[in-house]
């Protein structure tokens, strides 16, 4: 009976060779699969992933250009190019805290209520302008807000806007710009190709929430546009506007056109018309009041 029951221990003892077999098949097929992909990806697939990589953390930033200077015969400023910013943020990253909110709108002069909306719509996107055209003194303000907070996830980029010193004096004959800085009337039109200069580019480094982490390199710097010297003189294109507003007040005309030109060489000194505009105000525009009769007429 007992060598009995020892033969038939002996007949149910398990083989795990068939399973050693199967186990260590797998595990080299699966050292194979795992030698393949590293081969792959260092050799074969090298540069299309060293280049998608580099597309996850390298940006391409443009870099403003400043837009040529026009002016008068004698050299007085017709239309210049100020320093102004734009301020972005990352609705995702921002604190959540009322009083930065509010200390933002504040500084940004935009309706606390606005911002909210803003920021509310926008917030599942990583980047929003929230103001652009700010003044470099708020500009200063807004980046010591940043950094009081330490936020990376909000910024300021430099640009520039157009500023015309005579105003509504010189406006037809200067024009206006758009919000991309491009001539829309005016010699800022016909002389855009002159004027306008050529954005830079430069390369960074950036971690997820757009935070420059390191100045890779400078890809082209920008070239300003080339000034504009006009036949303008721009103490007679004062009194000739002063003196057409007059008569027109006077006669009480729809609207007027005077031109002064030099008897000698024929180049226009001065050229003003009733009504007029103010190109540093564009929410009063209209287009009757852009409306160059001395040309179009």
């Amino acid at each position: 009976m007992h060598g009995d029951a020892v033969n038939k221990k002996q007949e149910i003892k398990p083989d795990y060779a068939g399973r050693r077999r199967l186990l260590l098949g797998i595990l080299g097929v699966g050292l194979i699969a795992l030698l393949w992909s590293t081969a792959n990806r260092q050799i074969i697939q090298r540069d299309y992933l060293e280049i998608q990589g580099k597309h996850r953390y390298l940006r391409e930033i443009p870099i403003p250009a400043h837009r040529g200077e026009i002016s008068d015969r004698h050299g007085e400023p017709l239309a210049i190019s100020s320093s102004m910013f734009s301020v972005w943020v990352d609705p995702r990253h921002l604190p959540n805290s009322p009083k930065f909110t509010a200390s933002l709108a504040s500084l940004i002069e935009t309706p606390l209520a606005e911002l909210q909306t803003l920021l509310t719509k926008n917030k599942d996107k990583g980047f929003v302008y929230v103001k652009k055209n700010l003044s470099p003194d708020r500009g200063d303000q807004v980046k010591a807000l940043f950094e009081r907070y330490r936020l990376g996830s909000a910024g300021l980029e430099q640009e520039y806007r157009r500023y015309y010193p005579s105003g509504e004096v010189t406006a037809h004959i200067i024009g206006i710009t758009n919000a991309e800085d491009r001539g829309q009337e005016g010699v800022e039109k016909t002389q855009d190709a002159v004027l306008a200069g050529k954005p830079g580019l430069r390369i960074v480094m950036q971690d997820g929430q757009r935070r420059v982490v390191e100045e890779v390199g400078l890809v082209r710097p920008p070239e300003p546009g080339r000034p504009l010297t006009l036949s303008i003189d721009r103490r007679l294109q004062f009194l000739a506007y002063l003196e057409l507003k007059r008569a027109v007040i006077e006669n009480k005309a729809v609207g007027a056109t005077a031109v002064i030109l030099d008897a000698q060489t024929s180049e226009i000194l001065a050229m003003v018309n009733q009504p007029s505009f103010n190109p540093n105000d564009r929410a009063k525009l209209t287009p009757a009041a852009m409306r160059n009769r001395a040309i179009i007429d």
